[in-house]
């Protein structure tokens, strides 16, 4: 059996997580709950964080992202 470690790094090799576009639902639910409540930005966790496409679209935000993963 795979460790989860080395099942994401196979996915990544494949190329099959490596999009830096926010998914839609981060997105529309930022522009519905969040902007209207921290319009300046604020601080946000990416927790499995990938290659980073959630903390980069926050930090073009002016949020401070810290990113985790694996």
């Amino acid at each position: 059996m795979r460790n989860e470690r080395t099942s994401w790094n196979q996915r990544y090799r494949e190329r099959s997580h490596s999009s830096l576009q926010p998914d839609p639902f981060l997105v529309d639910g930022y522009q519905e709950f969040i902007a209207p409540l921290f319009p300046a930005g604020g601080i946000a966790l990416d927790i499995a964080g990938g290659v980073g496409r959630h903390a980069i679209w926050l930090a073009q935000r002016n949020w401070k992202v810290d990113s985790l993963d694996i």
